[in-house]
């Protein structure tokens, strides 16, 4: 057996434990932090890695001054090429003379090029800044200068001089210019061309009519009709101010009508206050209507029986109705004048091409629950070749309907069968097209159940979970421009939840080139509230086209008080109002 080894003194034991510290006790005494001067230990490998990943807090946008967006306009003013883009200078400066700053007004007139800036200058002319004789002078320039744009100066000059009235007789020589351009399209040929006779009157129109002037606007445009009836009804197609000249007129609005083919019908007539209208009309000319219009058939009974008019509504509904008029349509103009029980004996036993419009009605009517409409709607329906998208698209419909009507607690069930649906591996070829549309859609109906519980901190976390999940979503998109629409349609939630900073972040995922539209959303989502932060988004996705996004209108709009540089200056002056109350 070996021998114990010795045990060593006391004083040894101390002397060897203060020479061979451990290797961690050494490391913390020769490498104290410089800044604390103690020995403490370093900290975790893990803590210092998180610190320094910590991004740097963003530095705020500094507030867009008067002086910065007024210098900002004068660069952009040397583009302007047309009136057109001049209207942009001409809403601001409406914009400034109602903020109580004509001077403003003024200025930008000026920077708009010499032989464009009349109609600015009388704006500011008429809130008490600038010569009112040298904008009638640049009206009356132009007008004896240029043939080809005598129409549109014309509606100038009509909205100029209803801005002088009451501030100098010479609104009157205004007036006369306008009137001189109507008589000269009555009188023949016009010197702007004879395809354009009429055709280019349409902002002098559209102005009248804006100004409560309809009855100038209906005699021209019953010489229109009766010398040129193709053009009329192309116009009309398009402007449905026009067509809608006389809703309490029932002869004007159908002579306007029938000058119209059936397929450029569809745009101009819009429902909402002008078909309410409708419903004081007479019976027999409400019967012409809905022949021309069969579409607005059940708009306008909604409208009739609102109104007490039960037996015009049936009329307009069932006296002409087609034999093979389908059953689902059947069904809703039963609901509308309320026989309930047949429309419940449609939904049950007709035939159907539309189900969707059917579960809807079921449910409206009581005969199916919204959870027995997604058990039906989630399987698999062979006739589509057994497409997985085409339940996943009638099941998020199913979804807002459900959102719609405030049922909120049969949403995760069917958010649930919605992600078995998109689990299964199996995709036709329709569904390759459109599955990143399908999730798109997804996407946007969790974020509303989301905000909905007016929670925005979480509608902020989902949001930005969405953008974390973006680069797997794009890969659903068959090309660059696929790819595109996903993130557009991420970059629109963020905009409609109040994200327009996060929108920023996403619309720079948008390749270059297909940004411009994308960069005057995500701008005009900063305002009112941020005009710096507008501009600096215009610039940073728009580039060197900014300036011209600033003066151009988005897709559909025709008020050039919507273009983003008048809407920049209503945001920059509301925020200088209280210091300049001061």
């Amino acid at each position: 057996m070996a021998a114990a080894p010795k045990k060593k003194s006391g004083s040894t034991t101390k002397k060897a434990a203060g020479a061979k510290k451990p290797t961690s006790a050494r490391t913390g005494a020769a490498k104290k932090p410089t800044s604390a001067g103690t020995g403490a230990a370093k900290k975790p490998a893990s803590a210092r890695t998180s610190a320094a990943k910590k991004p740097a807090a963003a530095k705020p946008v500094p507030a867009l001054t008067i002086d910065e967006l007024l210098t900002r306009s004068r660069s952009i003013a040397s583009e302007i090429a047309t009136l057109h883009q001049a209207a942009a200078f001409e809403a601001a400066a409406r914009r400034c003379v109602a903020a109580g700053r004509p001077d403003l007004a003024a200025a930008l007139a000026e920077a708009v090029p010499e032989a464009l800036r009349g109609p600015a200058l009388t704006i500011a002319a008429a809130g008490g800044a600038g010569s009112v004789d040298a904008a009638i002078n640049v009206f009356k320039a132009n007008m004896a200068g240029d043939d080809r744009a005598r129409p549109q100066w014309a509606a100038r000059a009509f909205t100029a001089a209803r801005d002088l009235a009451g501030v100098t007789p010479r609104a009157a020589e205004l007036a006369q210019l306008a009137r001189a351009v109507l008589d000269e399209a009555v009188a023949g040929v016009p010197t702007w061309g004879e395809d354009g006779r009429f055709r280019e009157l349409v902002p002098l129109l559209t102005a009248q009519l804006a100004a409560g002037d309809a009855t100038s606007v209906r005699r021209i445009l019953e010489i229109w009709q009766r010398e040129d009836p193709d053009s009329l009804a192309e116009i009309l197609q398009y402007t449905s101010p026009l067509l809608w000249i006389a809703p309490d007129d029932p002869k004007t609005t159908l002579t306007l009508l029938e000058a119209m083919e059936p397929f450029q019908r569809e745009y101009p007539l819009d429902s909402g206050d002008r078909v309410r209208a409708l419903a004081g009309w007479p019976a027999e000319q409400l019967h012409a209507f809905v022949g021309l219009a069969p579409r607005l058939r059940p708009d306008v009974a909604r409208h009739l029986v609102a109104a007490g008019r039960e037996a015009d509504a049936r009329n307009v509904l069932f006296a002409a109705i087609d034999d093979d008029e389908g059953d689902d349509t059947l069904a809703e103009y039963r609901l509308i004048v309320g026989d309930t029980e047949i429309a419940k004996e449609l939904v049950v036993s007709g035939e159907w091409s539309d189900d969707l419009a059917r579960t809807r009605l079921k449910i409206e009517l009581g005969v199916e629950s919204i959870a027995d409409a997604r058990e039906r709607l989630r399987k698999i329906d062979p006739r589509t070749g057994g497409s997985v998208m085409s339940p996943v698209h009638l099941l998020c419909l199913l979804g807002d309907f459900a959102f719609a009507r405030g049922e909120h607690d049969e949403l995760p069930p069917i958010l649930k069968a919605i992600d078995a649906l998109l689990a299964s591996p199996k995709r036709t070829q329709y569904d390759q097209g459109v599955e990143g549309d399908r999730r798109s859609y997804v996407a946007d109906l969790r974020a509303r159940i989301v905000a909905n519980a007016g929670n925005a901190s979480a509608t902020r976390a989902a949001l930005e979970a969405d953008l974390a999940a973006l680069p797997t979503l794009q890969r659903f998109g068959r090309d660059t421009y696929g790819r595109n629409q996903i993130t557009a349609s991420l970059m629109r939630r963020a905009i409609r939840h109040g994200q327009p900073d996060l929108a920023l972040k996403i619309a720079k995922k948008i390749t270059p080139a297909e940004r411009s539209g994308s960069a005057r959303q995500v701008a005009a989502a900063f305002l009112p509230a941020d005009p710096a932060g507008a501009l600096a988004a215009l610039d940073a996705l728009a580039a060197d086209r900014a300036d011209a996004q600033l003066l151009a209108h988005a897709p559909g709009e025709t008020d050039p008080g919507t273009r983003l540089l008048p809407r920049l200056w209503d945001a920059v002056l509301a925020a200088a109002a209280p210091a300049s109350a001061a």
